[in-house]
């Protein structure tokens, strides 16, 4: 039970103890969680979670390859996984106002034989991994939102506090007040997202930002649609170029089918624009009243809808992953592949070295930075870090324009990746903004 209040107001703070606590219960924490009680299993992981239950942060509509899983789980544990649809192919076209014109997948695009993909609901894989890892033993506490990083005496991190629950808009507790709890650790593992409010105080504290790139970000707009029957795209992955964005806006639309006679489809555009008037919600309704749009909507209804910031800096704005008592995975830790528009299998996959390194360190008991840096030498030999070096140009050449772009992006293609230079920035989002006359 939760501390009672006092006279004063104030309430007596419960703490509780684990030897790893994980701040978000997406695809890297829940790796993380996992793949650690796959290899320690007397090891009490406890994962925080600020949405209701488990994936009711997730919004649908992801490619993932199909061995996704194959670090976590058996085949027979995989049976049930909410994968979703297979794609056998993924197109892509530029839309005019009213048209549309096929155009050549580009490498980073292109699935290979030997990896296909499934459309998957994240939100459903969400929920289907933390009742994986709760019959693990691992301790799945939705409804808290982490709200403050606790300190050792030494300025090493040493578990979260969360957040007061019950107080009105003056901060006065009501009848059904409860405080937050302390949740102290030997490690502690941010997987928050984009800008995870954890995160940042740590890249700040530490200075893991140093030397690196600011990073840049991306609004992805996204609905889940309903069909009568079959999507016209089925199996078949559609990425769109164009229309509705202006060529000074980064970014371009998606439509995946799901299975079930679903779509999930998106817009994801640059936070780095220039227009201060530049509206994304109006250009995500332009875009899905596009012709090639509305066909493949006909007679559906939208059930599900929802938008996230993506950290699309790639390698160049990646902060250091380590810090004394605690790691940086999965998106809070910039492991988002902006040339393939990949997210989840590289937040996998970073939960799961995650995983692995503590398992290494656990018995020296050595939990500070440089006790933790196998993790940052696991990441940077990691086969996603390979595909994200090789695509380290792509999403830098945009910045100075749409044609630019894709002309490097075509050449960075052609390439592999390998030119003998890398593309960077030092202006935020923001300072890229023109001011109103």
């Amino acid at each position: 039970m939760l501390g009672s209040l006092g006279s004063s107001g104030q309430a007596a703070m419960d703490e509780l103890e684990y030897d790893v606590v994980i701040v978000g219960a997406g695809p890297a924490g829940l790796a993380a969680a996992v793949r650690l009680k796959r290899l320690r299993p007397a090891c009490t992981v406890a994962v925080l979670e600020k949405a209701r239950r488990p994936g009711g942060h997730l919004l649908s509509g992801a490619l993932v390859p199909a061995d996704l899983l194959h670090p976590l789980f058996s085949p027979e544990e995989q049976a049930d996984a909410p994968l979703g649809a297979p794609i056998h192919r993924e197109s892509l076209e530029y839309l005019s106002e009213r048209r549309a014109l096929p155009l050549p997948v580009p490498p980073f695009f292109a699935q290979h034989e030997a990896t296909p993909r499934r459309a998957a609901s994240l939100s459903r894989l969400g929920r289907w991994m933390a009742e994986k890892a709760e019959e693990l033993g691992v301790d799945l506490l939705p409804g808290f939102a982490a709200v403050e990083l606790l300190w050792d005496d030494h300025g090493a991190v040493m578990g979260v506090r969360t957040g007061d629950k019950g107080r009105d808009r003056e901060g006065r507790p009501k009848p059904h007040f409860e405080p937050g709890m302390a949740l102290r650790a030997r490690v502690t593992i941010l997987a928050e997202g984009c800008r995870g409010y954890l995160a940042q105080q740590a890249i700040q504290r530490f200075g893991l930002g140093r030397g690196r790139a600011p990073q840049t970000y991306a609004l992805g707009l996204k609905e889940v649609w309903q069909l009568p029957g079959p999507p016209g795209l089925n199996h078949i992955a559609l990425h769109t170029l164009g229309w509705p964005l202006p060529g000074d806006v980064y970014g371009g639309g998606f439509v995946y089918p799901e299975g079930e006679n679903r779509l999930a489809l998106g817009l994801v555009m640059g936070l780095d624009y220039r227009r201060p008037a530049w509206d994304p919600w109006l250009a995500f309704r332009r875009w899905l009243d596009h012709p090639r749009l509305r066909s493949l909507l006909q007679g559906g209804q939208r059930i599900g809808f929802g938008a996230r910031t993506i950290a699309d800096g790639g390698g160049q704005a990646r902060p250091r992953l380590v810090f004394d008592g605690g790691l940086l995975v999965g998106d809070a830790a910039g492991v988002f592949d902006p040339a393939r528009r990949q997210g989840v299998a590289p937040a996998i996959a970073s939960g799961v070295l995650a995983a692995e390194t503590l398992n290494t360190v656990w018995d020296a008991g050595d939990f500070s930075q440089r006790g933790l840096e196998d993790y940052q030498r696991a990441q940077e030999a990691s086969p996603e870090d390979r595909r994200l070096r090789a695509g380290r140009n792509v999403r830098p050449g945009f910045r100075v324009g749409r044609l630019p772009g894709l002309l490097n992006a075509a050449w960075e293609g052609g390439t592999h990746g390998r030119s003998p230079w890398t593309l960077g920035w030092r202006i935020e989002d923001r300072g890229r903004m023109t001011p109103l006359p």
